[in-house]
């Protein structure tokens, strides 16, 4: 008999431990069994560490808190691609201005080449050919006949 109180002294504190713990899982049992081949001693230690905590649904203030961080940081998120839109617009006007700066090059160089075209074939319609030698006067007399007839 003495095995049996020892048992039930046994059994009762384990339920007040278990009761006592408010971090326990449901899932938790502890091996108690009530065949005799069970000696005096119940290791209630190592069925504490075998069941899992219950984790506890945060708390008003921790979820007030963690909305307001996420409220925080998608308004940061939001400023900062409404930056970055603004500067890839600003990169687009800046590139458009590039393109009509290098269309106004181009258009200024023809204009150029023109006139130092027309310069050289003045250069050459008004050159006097009385002075120069048979050759030169044949060369300069083709040129004025291209020029004239716009092959060049």
């Amino acid at each position: 008999m003495s095995i049996e109180n020892d048992f039930k002294a046994s059994r009762h504190s384990t339920t007040i431990i278990l009761r006592k713990s408010k971090k326990m899982s449901k899932s938790c049992t502890t091996n108690i069994s009530s065949s005799s081949n069970t000696g005096n001693h119940i290791d209630i230690e190592e069925d504490l560490n075998n069941c899992d905590p219950v984790s506890r649904p945060p708390g008003k203030k921790a979820e007030k808190r963690s909305l307001r961080e996420n409220t925080n940081q998608m308004v940061q998120i939001q400023k900062l691609n409404q930056e970055k839109r603004e500067r890839d617009e600003r990169k687009i006007e800046i590139m458009k201005e590039k393109v009509e700066v290098d269309k106004e090059k181009l258009r200024v160089r023809k204009i150029e080449d023109k006139t130092r075209k027309f310069e050289a074939e003045m250069r050459i319609m008004s050159m006097d050919t009385s002075t120069m030698n048979e050759e030169q006067r044949i060369y300069y007399s083709k040129l004025q006949m291209k020029i004239l007839q716009g092959d060049t």
